[in-house]
């Protein structure tokens, strides 16, 4: 209301004395005012915390129901503020979570609503498929039937019911439920889905047929019945049927573009690439600034091989869509699949730009992506500044947390590592790879039990999880618990013939038992399986080498090479073999070759370098590890937070560096990469070299024997402290590291220098 200045005038002498209002003026008075004082107090109780609960409530769902979540949840904790016990808010705030994907909020506003509401029947099932999800099938079924318990009718509760069975392998029990259904009349699409998936083997795909077809006569509409039964025709080969009912979807749903996409991708894999690629086409253009319709293009190009095509179609979105952060990061994953990391780099760098918010979820993603691909090239620095910069802004930023962890493991430094895994299970228990790599770091930290323990606890959440087993047996082996590996990876192999990674385990375990006859028929079996896969092929060179078969451990390679050109891993082993072989011109032609593909590889210069020197041609060894400086270099200008790069270049530059400063640059840059990843023994080893080249042997002893009790079978570490030993005038003690360093048949640079040092000491 607003309040105006009351003007009294000085010139009114014949108002003096006489009454402001008459009577009945005041009594009329005083009756209006009753009357206003009465409305406002109507009004109060009219918008009392009741009716503003209720507003916030109804607006809240009316949001829910338009997918505006963020603004749904504001006004579902408005009324939560205003009545914490508002077990239906609680209910709704957890749908709009569970929307999210904050599965752990979502658990908590349900598990609210139940305490509040014991009969809240929709947030038990909730609860029950939330257990369902984390794979606690027991728990799923105590919530179903509680519901059931209170309204033994509730089809919701009795449909899920059927799927919590089916999770528990009680197939019949579930069977039977689920047809029960079918005959009191209930005939919801759910309960037909579920019926066809309890027959999952080819051999009762008859069954699931039936249930799919008699579930489009009662639902005709339902897509998804259409889809399994599509699928179905497909596992059968029959296309044509498939085909025929995903047309049909397409007359059902004509506004829904991803049954045109499906119809697509059947055109292409029947060989009708052209209509597929019309079919594309014609969806984007309907949409060219639609995501949910490039994606999905560009995913299945990628998913036939077709970078370029894949490639193109995101970059055509990104020109219709200049903000997009969806196709940039596509894109970059598109790229970093492909090889080409600068790019990617690039492409996230873009991202960076798009908003100023830094704590911006598509900012925060952005970073996390850098983060990881810094992580991958062993660019430390760079990781861990893109990493604080999202804790900075989000402290609990689970995806930041997870990659600060695994910087730390890239370090060897174990209890970092453990107490950022765990801060992630804690915010994330399902979140099984923080598990994973949780166990890892207690090994790394000489804690077997701990790992142990770790892993079993993962797997009572998860016992079906494949990548857990494989890791309980890298438990057992490090415990020394040999029989139960085995044990545990024939029966993955038993249940999974075709999980050629656990099958290279157990191979690798039996190599290790010096059983190479089960070694080779696991390896074999890989190779006969899948023989455009080099993995066979490598796994089966190891066995024939530590055999000492080194012409089938080349062939070997050599066949991987073929199935795997730009693979660096085996160009490497196939020159060792070569070289364990004096095989000199093959080597030097395979590595000249790659040098020619990649001119700016400088691991390749370093090998070839090697390759020179053990065939006696210095002259070729010295101009190759000049080029191989001089690579590092352009590396180090684009990368200069590069631990393993710095240390590999300090050691080209202290073995065979020629101009003045090379030696104080050489230890310059072996420091940053010791300090970079402090507890690595090769990161020692170097900066422990150089300072024994350097004339400092007493740092150079204190430093490699860190790393030899790191590394104590490495025959490059065991060589360069055996020679600091000697030139310490320790060489009782030199003699044993020399020794140990000539044990092994693998060439290094140096080999020679020991060799003739323990001649001297005999």
């Amino acid at each position: 209301m607003n309040h105006y200045p009351v003007h009294v005038s000085r010139a009114a002498p014949y108002n003096i004395g006489k009454p402001r209002y008459s009577e009945v003026e005041m009594k009329a008075d005083r009756g209006l005012r009753f009357l206003v004082m009465l409305a406002v107090i109507l009004v109060m109780a009219c918008s009392g915390p009741e009716e503003k609960k209720g507003k916030f409530f109804e607006k809240g769902k009316t949001l829910y129901e338009k997918s505006d979540y963020v603004k749904a949840g504001l006004e579902f904790k408005n009324a939560i503020q205003i009545d914490p016990r508002f077990a239906d808010a609680h209910y709704w705030l957890g749908m709009v979570e569970l929307a999210k994907r904050n599965t752990k909020n979502a658990y908590g506003s349900f598990a609210k609503a139940v305490e509040l509401d014991p009969g809240h029947h929709r947030a038990r099932i909730q609860l029950a498929r939330l257990f369902l999800a984390a794979r606690e099938p027991d728990k799923a079924l105590e919530a179903v039937e509680s519901v059931l318990k209170a309204d033994p009718k509730n089809e919701e509760a009795l449909i899920l019911k059927g799927t919590v069975l089916l999770a528990k392998k009680e197939t019949t029990a579930a069977r039977s439920l689920l047809k029960g259904l079918l005959d009191q009349g209930i005939k919801k699409p759910d309960i037909y889905l579920l019926l066809a998936s309890s027959f999952p083997d080819k051999g009762d795909l008859k069954s699931a047929e039936m249930f799919l077809r008699s579930g489009i006569e009662a639902n005709p509409k339902v897509a998804l019945l259409y889809l399994a039964l599509a699928d179905i025709c497909i596992r059968e080969k029959r296309i044509d049927k498939a085909l025929t009912l995903v047309q049909k979807l397409t007359e059902i749903e004509p506004d829904n573009f991803r049954h045109k996409l499906t119809l697509a991708v059947l055109y292409w894999d029947t060989g009708k690439r052209d209509k597929a690629a019309e079919l594309f086409k014609s969806l984007v253009a309907a949409d060219p600034k639609s995501e949910e319709r490039r994606l999905p293009v560009a995913r299945f190009y990628l998913s036939r091989g077709q970078f370029k095509s894949a490639e193109e179609e995101l970059k055509a979105g990104i020109t219709e869509s200049p903000k997009s952060f969806a196709l940039r990061f596509a894109l970059s994953d598109l790229y970093v699949n492909g090889g080409a990391k600068e790019r990617a780099i690039a492409v996230l760098k873009e991202c960076l730009s798009l908003e100023r918010d830094q704590a911006h979820p598509n900012i925060t993603q952005a970073k996390n992506a850098l983060a990881r691909i810094h992580l991958a090239c062993l660019e430390l620095g760079d990781a861990q500044k893109y990493i604080d910069e999202i804790i900075k802004e989000s402290p609990n930023n689970v995806d930041a947390h997870f990659t600060k962890g695994n910087v730390h493991l890239a370090k060897n430094e174990a209890a970092r590592a453990i107490a950022e895994f765990r801060t992630v299970i804690s915010e994330r228990p399902p979140f099984l790879p923080a598990r994973i790599r949780l166990a890892e770091a207690h090994l790394m930290n000489k804690q077997p039990s701990m790992a142990f323990d770790v892993v079993q606890n993962a797997l009572r959440i998860n016992p079906q999880s494949r990548d857990l087993q494989r890791a309980m047996a890298r438990v057992y082996m490090v415990r020394k618990d040999a029989a139960d590996a085995q044990a545990l990876l024939m029966k993955m192999v038993e249940e999974n013939p075709n999980d050629l990674e656990t099958r290279a385990a157990l191979g690798d375990l039996y190599m290790a038992m010096g059983d190479a006859k089960k070694a080779e028929a696991h390896y074999g079996e890989i190779k006969r399986r899948a023989p455009k896969l080099a993995l066979g092929y490598v796994k089966m060179s190891d066995l024939y080498e530590f055999n000492g078969n080194h012409d089938r451990a080349i062939a070997e390679l050599q066949q991987a090479q073929k199935i795997d050109p730009n693979g660096m891993m085996i160009t490497s082993a196939l020159v060792r073999t070569y070289l364990r072989q004096k095989k000199f011109a093959p080597a030097v032609a395979l590595l000249e070759k790659r040098v020619a593909q990649n001119p700016s590889d400088a691991s390749i210069y370093t090998l070839l370098g090697h390759v020179h020197l053990a065939a006696k041609n210095e002259a070729n060894a010295a101009e190759s590890f000049q080029k191989a400086i001089r690579a590092f270099d352009r590396i180090l200008e684009r990368q200069p937070n590069h631990p393993a790069v710095a240390n590999d270049l300090a050691y080209l530059l202290s073995e065979y560096g020629e101009k003045p400063g090379d030696m104080d640059r050489a230890l310059s840059l072996a420091q940053s990469a010791a300090a970079a990843i402090p507890e690595d023994p090769a990161m020692m080893d170097t900066l422990g070299w150089v300072h024994y080249k350097k004339g400092d042997t007493a740092k150079a002893l204190e430093l490699l024997a860190k790393a030899e009790a790191r590394s104590p079978e490495s025959p490059v570490v065991n060589y360069h402290l055996g020679m600091a030993l000697y030139k310490s005038g320790k060489p009782a003690e030199a003699k044993v590291h020399l020794q140990k360093a000539l044990k092994t048949a693998a060439e290094y640079p140096g080999r020679e220098a020991a060799a003739r040092t323990l001649q001297g000491l005999k």
